[in-house]
């Protein structure tokens, strides 16, 4: 199994590296391309035209939670029963409830009850933070919510820059607000939160192309350790994929850092939390959950 991302790259070298990392046994062979939803359709054809030239004799699952052409046979699997999904969650000792049937997706079931584990939240409650995530979000062609009629989201612009408790409990409030803010504008968010935790805090100059937005250092006495942090300010359907958070990683091995943190107002997929996880004291990652955590720290537990 390989994920989609790991030929994510523009180049073309990149698609090579990765059919020869799956064709190299002889033996036919069910390749699957997980995540597909997390890149363009046009790299997986490339890829699945690769395969097929290189050796006919494999064959290849796209696994996608998006309907796209990729120029194969499609099956579309329905949503899985309550009962079925309660016995996967269950099987991996997850704690469950109503609130992670999640339609009968077990991939998100299961992602929401390890939140549940690690945030220690009852369902009821990692329910409410999540509730931006239970609804239908209409986006514009750069993948930022549009606005609704609320009064309370017209009054946060998308060039907004944080600067004060007010803005900054109004978010905790409401945490889908932060969906309004720009790229840069939630760059800033995160280093006004980092700011406040007593981190010495520098934003690099705006750039499309990421991978550097800001450096973090804490001073203690056994030295100076240096972090750089990553945000992704993406819509509530749109995840992070271990594409990014292996470019952050290697940022820090060039740069001989301390550690990277990539930031993001949506989640990571299981690529991403499983590469961090082996790499995890020079890596985190910090999703929509955790900026909520973070608003609780520095504003207090008071609501």
């Amino acid at each position: 199994m390989i994920y989609a991302t790991d030929f994510h790259s523009r180049d073309q070298g990149g698609l090579k590296r990765a059919v020869m990392k799956v064709t190299q046994n002889s033996a036919p062979t069910l390749i699957g391309i997980e995540e597909a939803e997390v890149t363009q359709p046009t790299r997986i054809k490339q890829f699945l035209k690769l395969v097929a030239e290189s050796s006919p004799q494999h064959r290849t699952l796209v696994i996608s939670a998006l309907h796209s052409d990729y120029g194969i046979p499609a099956i579309s699997l329905g949503p899985l029963s309550e009962r079925d999904i309660a016995r996967i969650l269950e099987s991996r000792n997850l704690f469950g409830g109503n609130e992670f049937l999640a339609g009968g997706n077990p991939r998100a079931a299961i992602a929401l009850g390890e939140l549940a584990l690690s945030s220690g939240l009852t369902p009821s409650e990692l329910s409410l933070r999540l509730r931006e995530f239970q609804r239908n979000a209409t986006v514009d062609d750069r993948q930022i919510p549009i606005s609704t009629s609320s009064p309370e989201y017209a009054t946060i612009s998308s060039d907004l820059v944080i600067a004060n408790d007010d803005i900054l409990r109004r978010i905790r409030s409401d945490p889908s607000l932060v969906h309004q803010l720009s790229p840069r504008g939630f760059e800033e968010f995160v280093a006004e939160i980092m700011t406040r935790q007593g981190y010495e805090v520098s934003l690099t100059p705006f750039s499309k192309d990421g991978g550097k937005d800001i450096y973090v250092a804490q001073k203690s006495g056994l030295g100076t350790a240096l972090y750089v942090v990553e945000c992704k300010k993406y819509s509530p359907e749109r995840p992070v994929g271990v594409g990014i958070v292996r470019q952050l990683y290697g940022v820090v091995q060039a740069e001989r850092l301390t550690g990277g943190i990539v930031a993001t107002t949506s989640f990571f997929t299981r690529g991403a939390r499983e590469f961090q996880e082996e790499v995890r004291y020079q890596l985190s990652l910090r999703d929509y959950l955790h900026l909520q955590n973070w608003l609780d720290e520095i504003l207090g537990k008071d609501r």
